[in-house]
Formats: structure tokens, C-alpha cells, sequence
């Protein structure tokens, strides 16, 4: 079976490659001509960090009677494990409010149909 992108989204100003599934995903890029418009994107991200230090005992034994939230920053390695994007709101922003930083585009999402080469027939 081979993937095609529906024609409409390259009526919506965005190019699409036709790909078989088994390749890479199709890459698309934002027709220079095509409008844009200023959004606002608003995000809550979550960092996963871990290490394993030494401390004194009296730390091990009693974890809450310190504070370890801005003492952790005194550390040679952040132990970071990854992080997730939470929380994505995405507005239209007044352009006369908001100067776009850089133009955007994020990556397509489950757009794929898959139609029979007639050699599936």
C-alpha cells in the first residue's frame, strides 16, 4: 500500500510529499505564499531529573526536614532525564499586541490514508 496526503491540505498552503509507510514520515513545509497569522502558544513543561549523591545520615533519615527544591541547583549535574510538553494552548493573538518571534510550524498529525497500489488489487 502506498500513503498519500489528501490534496486539499496543499490547497490549505502546506506542500506534502506522497511516502511509502514504510519510509520515513512525509516532511512538510509551509508554502512560502500561503497567509500566516500571530498565535500565542502557551505550555506547562514537566523535567524528569535523578542523580545519586552522598548525604549525611541525618538527610536520608529525615528527607523533610530540608529543603531541597533550590538546593538541588548547588549540584555538578543536573541528572536530567527528559521532559514532557503539557498544557498546549494555542490562541490567535492581536498583531497590533504581539510581534511574531519566528514563523512555526509544527509537524502534522495522524493526516495519513493509505490507499492500495493497484498491485494490492
Amino acid at each position: 500500500m502506498r500513503a498519500i496526503r489528501p490534496r486539499e491540505l496543499t490547497r490549505q498552503g502546506i506542500d506534502v510529499q506522497d511516502t511509502d509507510p514504510a519510509e520515513d514520515p512525509p516532511s512538510t513545509t509551509l508554502d512560502p505564499a500561503a497567509p500566516t497569522v500571530t498565535v500565542r502558544i502557551t505550555w506547562t513543561e514537566t523535567s524528569d531529573h535523578e542523580v545519586v549523591v552522598s548525604v549525611p545520615k541525618d538527610v536520608a533519615d529525615n528527607p523533610d526536614n530540608y529543603e531541597f527544591a533550590d538546593s538541588l541547583a548547588q549540584l555538578d549535574t543536573d541528572g536530567f532525564q527528559g521532559l514532557t510538553r503539557d498544557d498546549i494552548d494555542v490562541q490567535r493573538a492581536d498583531p497590533d499586541r504581539f510581534s511574531p518571534q519566528e514563523t512555526f510550524e509544527p509537524e502534522l498529525s495522524g493526516l495519513s490514508i493509505y490507499i492500495p497500489a493497484e498491485s494490492d488489487h
